[in-house]
């Protein structure tokens, strides 16, 4: 896999790790719902490019399941948004989480081998790794 990608693929993860950071700040029920906010949009951000992949590779190919998937991550995203800032702001971080690790299996599943760098999945897996291991700190941070 070339380093560029690698690059920014863990660049991206530097917000997550702030967030983190942020979360030992908030003391309140409303700083609690901004913080779990702005992780799951931007989580959403990344969640929708990677359902965008899959867009990109199952229309050449009329792949309908793949098609259907592309739109859960953006979907689910949008609902896990509304549920943070609706009623309660740590739950919906654990639903990015399932959420980062069921697109990470799709991936696997879904994604046309001959289309895949090699080494593509190690580094997926070892970014969904760094992405859910950050929302859960934040999550916790926050509950205590």
């Amino acid at each position: 896999m070339k380093k560029l990608p690698l690059y920014f693929g863990y660049a991206g993860t530097i917000p997550f790790f702030l967030f983190v950071l942020v979360a030992f700040a908030v003391n309140d029920l409303s700083g609690m719902k901004t913080l779990s906010f702005i992780q799951i949009s931007y989580g959403a951000m990344i969640l929708s490019f990677l359902g965008g992949v899959h867009w990109g590779q199952a229309i050449p190919r009329d792949d309908q399941k793949q098609l259907t998937f592309a739109m859960i991550p953006t979907i689910a995203s949008f609902i896990l948004m509304l549920w943070a800032v609706v009623f309660n702001p740590v739950m919906p971080l654990f639903g990015m989480i399932a959420l980062f690790w069921a697109v990470y299996v799709a991936d696997k599943k879904l994604m046309p081998l001959e289309y895949i760098p090699e080494g593509y999945f190690t580094y997926r897996r070892n970014l969904t790794i760094i992405v859910s291991s950050t929302l859960f700190l934040s999550s916790v941070i926050m509950v205590f």
